[in-house]
């Protein structure tokens, strides 16, 4: 996840969330140009698509709530860098 990102989950509805990601900047930066087309202007969210619908369904395959998963990263996190 990015530094920023723990930031940006405040001001998200639990129940709009389908997916989260764990990676950094890097992956951030391949989404964004990934899927460059359809970016709303001036903001960090994308129109759907079938092709983001199709990634998001990948990345949420098996994963049954999203922010439980989110608590894991960040206690792995927390134990490996306190």
């Amino acid at each position: 996840m990015t530094t920023g990102a723990a930031i940006d989950l405040v001001s998200l509805q639990r129940s709009t969330v389908r997916t989260l990601v764990a990676g950094g900047r890097p992956l951030e930066q391949r989404r964004h140009t990934q899927f460059a087309s359809h970016r709303i202007p001036r903001t960090e969210w994308f129109e759907m698509h079938d092709a983001l619908d199709r990634h998001i369904r990948d990345l949420s395959a098996g994963v049954e709530d999203p922010w439980a998963q989110y608590a894991f990263w960040r206690s792995q996190e927390i134990a490996l860098h306190g």
